[in-house]
């Protein structure tokens, strides 16, 4: 009980301080992520629907012009009002079982500046704030549940710390996390570290990220890379370095993040191709797809270096769209 009244006063706290629009982002100067977003700006389709971390990529980089912005609002909107139209157990959501989904739409929404309680008429926040259906699915749902709401701007506190409880209370013995069985998985520690982020100076969640940090220091390979499901890949890497950039850790030279002096950034570029994407698999792994690019992958690797890009400039975590 201390801890929900402690959570929801911080949050009270944070929400005086946030102002309306999200602003627009200096583009950053790292000829990698240029090549990256200018990779994932010619491979964008039906207006960037279905696309949404490409356009989070583009608009958080600085890279999202009026008429990519355009283009996105008008395909999704049209999206989300054929989803929306008929009857629904959970109103608005754009999918009955995945709470994801609605994540997805409100993260790109709000790096463009738009905003998600009005697509059509539909409010995409109303989905994420039933707790019980959001984590009635895998732990994945209530992580990116949380990260939507807050970097909305959302005012319920009680579906914020529903939900900061449930990451918290799944937190395993190592200290990290998984959507099953006992042991870390690299990918979902750092997810549900972005998620607990945005309330990092409460004791209890100080703690459990330090747990993690440390659990991710621990996971990572020799080479500075992630291993996930058996396979070293740029998409473990890259959530990474979303998270420990959003808890003040730089993946380029804190030292429990330098291995055999390869860090987890020097490790996510040596994914990089010519062509301006990203491999999700290196050539040599035994693997479908192993050394070729893999949009995923790219997209995964931009998001990544616009958050160490505002990291190092000062600038906040990659998700805070709606703060100053």
């Amino acid at each position: 009980m201390l801890y929900r009244l402690f959570i929801i006063f911080f949050l009270i706290l944070r929400m005086i301080a946030v102002p309306a629009v999200a602003p627009v982002p200096e583009k950053p100067q790292d000829p990698m992520l240029d090549r990256a977003l200018a990779f994932l700006e010619d491979n964008l389709t039906d207006g960037g629907a279905g696309s949404e971390w490409a356009v989070m990529a583009l608009a958080s980089g600085g890279a999202a012009d009026d008429a990519l912005r355009s283009k996105y609002l008008d395909s999704v909107t049209s999206l989300v009002v054929e989803k929306l139209s008929g009857e629904s157990e959970i109103p608005g959501a754009l999918d009955k079982h995945k709470a994801t989904e609605n994540a997805r739409v409100i993260l790109a929404l709000c790096s463009l500046g738009a905003d998600p309680t009005d697509v059509g008429g539909f409010d995409l926040t109303s989905a994420l704030t039933e707790v019980d259906w959001v984590c009635s699915s895998t732990l994945n749902s209530p992580i990116f549940a949380l990260i939507a709401l807050n970097a909305c701007g959302s005012d319920d506190l009680g579906a914020k710390t529903a939900l900061a409880d449930y990451v918290l209370e799944n937190q395993l013995d190592d200290g990290g996390w998984a959507l099953s069985g006992a042991n870390a998985d690299p990918d979902v520690t750092a997810m549900a570290l972005q998620s607990l982020a945005f309330s990092r100076d409460l004791p209890e969640v100080a703690e459990a990220g330090e747990r993690a940090i440390a659990a991710l220091s621990e996971m990572q390979l020799d080479t500075g890379e992630y291993r996930s499901w058996g396979t070293v890949n740029s998409e473990s890497i890259s959530q990474v370095v979303i998270a420990l950039t959003a808890w003040d850790v730089d993946p380029a030279s804190d030292p429990r993040f330098v291995k055999n002096g390869a860090s987890a950034l020097d490790a996510l570029r040596s994914f990089a191709d010519d062509s301006g994407g990203f491999l999700d698999v290196h050539a040599d792994a035994n693997r479908p797809g192993a050394g070729e690019v893999n949009l995923m992958a790219t997209e995964q690797a931009a998001l990544a270096l616009v958050s160490y890009a505002k990291f190092t400039a000062g600038d906040g975590m990659l998700y805070a769209f709606n703060e100053g």
